[in-house]
């Protein structure tokens, strides 16, 4: 290399170095490159996620979100319905249209990644019809791929839940439903071959009408097609269960008299046994819950349970009857399958701080709660004389987040955007890109 070579690349190298540092953090967080199947890969390799829920919109309008924090955010979440349309769940129909507009063009002033939900708990009845022939599986692609990219979608979130299982309690099922979604994704990938495609997936991996573990090769398609799986690892323990318990568990230490003897109900677990399962670790992307459950108490002294070998006061006797939560709680109404549901008993991780239960840092438990953290678990939870409350702050997230950059999947999402503080968002994404 002559000189006049060595002083270009010097003064090359220089403006290239001056330019970069120049630039954002977020800017060079987003420096990206799609591959053949429109895989996105960033500079720290690691995706944040973001599910908005556009039915609570009265509390947060896609404006409000801090796109910033994200490289991707889903907008959750659009039902099934018979035939080629869309329901709007609890979405008014007349803003249905002009809050996508909003969420899309939000997204794209920031370099984030819109995608569209589909399905959902309360929205997944019809899947199996929709995909159950070759005829179907062509005719709702073709659907979803036009419809999603007419709005400025850049992919889709399929969000069956769940395969051969009655979900919600009145889903059309069939024991093929989990082979004739893996052939419709097939089907979506080659109309689509660009689209960035994730589904959510349950916490104990992928499972037949029977809760047996799928072998690897029965998923092929649905691997092959599929940029992410997105691990609902959350609502483990909720309103449902014979105890309290966590919500969200870093780490399965409970026994199975406990747990009901649910496998696999962890963050650890639930990568152990989907890379089992043939996933790659590129393409798992953890949640992380922004909400908590909460929980009635049948005493107001708390008992210390072995669970798994460590001590732990997190699983307690409760009523039958769950309490209120916050401004975004299930209410009492009659559900899709016209049965009637009581409260949720769910409470946003900033509502906690709001209605003043912990303190702005989130260390410390306010207005007689008091503040503990499971170390079997490793999650928090707030106790008063009451009331028992499972959730997930700056210190679980971190934990989490740690996990995820230390055993090389894909990073983290969170559910939902209205739920955890920024604080806790960038903890995390500092950890994730350090």
């Amino acid at each position: 290399m002559d000189l006049r070579s060595i002083a270009f690349f010097v003064v090359y190298s220089y403006l290239i170095s001056i330019s970069l540092s120049a630039m954002s953090d977020r800017e060079k967080y987003h420096m990206s490159d799609c591959g053949e199947a429109g895989v996105v890969t960033t500079a720290h390799r690691h995706r944040v996620c973001g599910y908005y829920p556009a039915y609570n919109s009265r509390i947060q309008r896609p404006s409000d979100i801090n796109v910033g924090l994200y490289t991707d955010l889903i907008f959750f979440v659009a039902t099934t319905e018979p035939g080629l349309k869309l329901g709007y769940g609890d979405i008014p129909r007349d803003l249905w249209e002009p809050l996508i507009h909003e969420f899309v063009k939000q997204c794209k002033s920031a370099n984030v990644v819109p995608r569209l939900a589909v399905g959902g708990w309360t929205g997944s009845v019809y899947f199996s019809d929709l995909v159950s022939t070759d005829e179907k599986r062509h005719q709702y692609a073709a659907f979803l791929s036009k419809y999603a990219q007419e709005r400025g979608f850049e992919g889709l979130d399929l969000d069956w839940e769940y395969p051969s299982k009655a979900g919600i309690g009145c889903n059309k099922k069939r024991p093929e439903d989990m082979a004739n979604f893996g052939d419709f994704l097939s089907i979506l990938r080659k109309i689509w071959p660009k689209g960035i495609f994730s589904s959510a997936v349950p916490i104990g991996g992928l499972t037949s009408g029977e809760g047996t573990l799928l072998e690897a090769e029965s998923l092929k398609k649905i691997i092959d097609s599929l940029n992410y799986v997105n691990v609902m690892a959350y609502d483990v323990f909720g309103s449902w269960s014979q105890v309290t318990g966590p919500n969200a568990p870093f780490m399965s230490t409970s026994s199975g008299a406990i747990t009901g003897g649910a496998p696999g109900a962890s963050v650890v677990d639930s990568v152990k046994i989907l890379t089992n399962q043939g996933f790659k670790k590129s393409q798992i992307v953890m949640g992380i819950p922004g909400y908590g459950h909460s929980y009635s108490l049948t005493s107001s002294t708390l008992n210390t349970t072995n669970a798994g070998g460590v001590p732990s006061q997190l699983y307690q006797s409760k009523l039958a009857q769950t309490p209120p939560g916050g401004a975004t709680d299930d209410k009492p109404r009659i559900d899709v399958c016209g049965v009637k549901n009581g409260w949720g008993g769910i409470w946003r991780y900033r509502e906690l701080i709001e209605n003043g239960f912990l303190s702005k840092d989130g260390k410390n438990g306010l207005r007689g709660y008091t503040r503990h953290f499971d170390q079997g678990t490793k999650t928090p939870f707030l106790t008063n004389s009451t009331w028992l409350l499972s959730y997930d702050d700056q210190e679980s997230g971190d934990i989490k987040a740690n996990f995820a950059k230390s055993s090389g999947i894909a990073g983290i999402f969170y559910f939902d955007t209205q739920g955890p503080s920024d604080d806790n968002i960038k903890s995390a994404i500092s950890i994730l890109n350090n």
